[in-house]
């Protein structure tokens, strides 16, 4: 839902956190140590923020982690898969 000027207005930063502070379930967020998207700030207050959440930051990615270290990205799924399905 993109407005003429990029943005929709209706999406403030302050509905994005508490759309991010709804997700009620084992979830893993992940940032690449390169991403210049995505700072460290923002992935720790995920952290804080979701019930049940594990932030990983992960080397030698930029912002596509999964296509720049996909090795490093796959075990932190298992991570958290492992850890939810016991």
């Amino acid at each position: 839902n993109r407005t003429r000027s990029g943005t929709d207005p209706k999406w403030t930063t302050e509905r994005l956190w508490e759309c991010v502070e709804a997700v009620d379930c084992p979830s893993l967020v992940v940032r690449g140590s390169r991403s210049d998207i995505f700072s460290e700030e923002t992935l720790a207050k995920m952290g804080e923020v979701m019930s049940d959440c594990t932030t990983e930051t992960i080397k030698d990615a930029g912002h596509l982690v999964q296509g720049d270290n996909p090795v490093d990205f796959i075990a932190a799924a298992q991570g958290l898969l492992s850890r939810t399905n016991g």
